[in-house]
């Protein structure tokens, strides 16, 4: 069983906030994969980088055993260390990745007005219900599905999953707590929630990203299991 944990699952690790002992050596033969998101948000470190990485590196080998998954779904034993050098040679990108996030501010009040969202009952809609819910609204304005408006995004399930995760805290559903990095938080959440489609749960102790990404799997019918840690260790296959 491949399971993929949230950079937040790691940091509480490398807190010592979560005992994951024994999961590591529960016999239901679970395996763990990282992706080039939890390096690049270890990146993002401000402070004590060195220190940071080195934890980082020691929990990617003793956890995941430095088995990456690739944005095709392949996998392959790749050192963090290396990855580390190939995103700073594209450190560049990343800064124009941050500048556009951050800078996208749209009159987000007159759109939830003209759509009709009620942001006060949003987030008590499953999965299933937001999706026809979003769709009524699209289509009395736009005349367009919600999915169909997803999909203009781009051909990868990487760009769509994170379109849609803008979308759904453009419309206040889960929506982030605004701070100077929630926009480029929310890009690094859309990451994980994608590269963890190709896994068999997706483990992560934030709530609101969750919920996004358990609607983005209800949207393009990705059966990977989206849980809490404690979820998880109550979890029976």
């Amino acid at each position: 069983m491949k399971i993929y944990l949230d950079n937040n699952i790691l940091v509480s690790i490398e807190k010592n906030e979560i005992d994951f002992v024994p999961i590591m050596k529960d016999g239901r033969n679970f395996s763990f994969v990282y992706s080039y998101a939890h390096v690049q948000e270890l990146l993002e470190a401000k402070n004590n980088f060195s220190e940071l990485k080195a934890v980082r590196l020691k929990t990617i080998k003793e956890i995941m055993n430095n088995v990456m998954i690739y944005p095709d779904g392949n996998e392959q034993v790749s050192h963090p260390e290396n990855i580390i050098q190939m995103l700073k040679m594209t450190s560049k990108i990343q800064e124009n990745l941050r500048n556009v996030v951050n800078n996208f501010n749209p009159d987000r009040t007159k759109l939830i007005q003209k759509f009709g969202i009620d942001e006060t009952r949003i987030n008590n809609y499953d999965p299933e219900e937001l999706i026809k819910y979003i769709n009524t609204a699209l289509r009395s304005n736009l005349v367009i599905e919600f999915r169909d408006l997803v999909d203009l995004a781009g051909n990868s399930l990487r760009e769509r999953i994170s379109t849609l995760f803008n979308l759904l805290d453009f419309v206040g559903f889960w929506k982030d707590k605004k701070t100077e990095r929630s926009n480029l938080a929310r890009v690094y959440d859309s990451s994980h929630a994608f590269f963890a489609s190709y896994c068999d749960i997706f483990i992560s102790n934030d709530k609101r990203a969750r919920n996004k990404t358990k609607v983005a799997y209800s949207l393009y019918n990705i059966r990977t299991e989206v849980l809490s840690y404690s979820e998880f260790l109550g979890y029976k296959n």
